[in-house]
């Protein structure tokens, strides 16, 4: 080191807020005290996972892409992991804020898929995912004879939809008139 210049350490000895004084004759240099926040050198379990993908888990539609944010900013020094364990599924991660990280994934083919994601090689709460992913083509509809249905002015007519594993909170029905008003049907 440089001439009058000198080197202080201190290891914390656990995980929390401490307040760091410097001081020349019992007086504190300018800034002094220093705040000081101690964080593991990694913390898995401060992880905090959120986003569509995982609150409709079984609401996953194959072809599209399902995301969800990572947020490691309590989780120390780490590496972001996430990878499909039992299915074939690409998966994309995208650091977004300063410690948020955006995670996609595009499933390849319909069934149970399961998603771990790590930081810093520890799985993160909640983690191994599972999602219901269905192909869109396996949804039947029923009742309704023809693409072309002859409806009869006031008499309601109904058809049934077969959503398989799907959350019926995601089906939506509406009827465009040849006026271009857009009215909802009751599901």
């Amino acid at each position: 080191t440089k001439r009058g210049t000198y080197e202080i350490q201190y290891c914390t000895p656990k995980r929390g807020q401490f307040l760091l004084s410097i001081r020349i004759d019992g007086v504190n240099i300018p800034g002094s005290p220093f705040h000081i926040k101690a964080l593991p050198s990694s913390d898995a379990s401060s992880c905090i996972c959120y986003g569509s993908a995982l609150e409709n888990r079984l609401a996953c539609l194959l072809g599209k892409t399902m995301e969800f944010n990572v947020d490691v900013s309590n989780a120390g020094i780490g590496t972001l992991v996430a990878r499909s364990v039992n299915s074939n599924c690409r998966i994309s991660i995208t650091k977004q804020e300063r410690k948020i990280y955006l995670v996609r994934l595009e499933p390849r083919g319909s069934g149970i898929h399961t998603i771990e994601v790590l930081w810093d090689s520890t799985p993160i709460p909640g983690s191994p995912f599972v999602l219901t992913v269905t192909d869109p083509s396996s949804i039947s509809i029923s009742d309704l004879p023809s693409k072309e249905y002859v409806a009869h002015i006031g008499v309601p007519f109904a058809f049934s939809v077969n959503l398989g594993s799907l959350d019926a909170s995601l089906l939506k029905s509406e009827v465009k008139l040849s006026s271009g008003t857009v009215e909802p049907c009751v599901v």
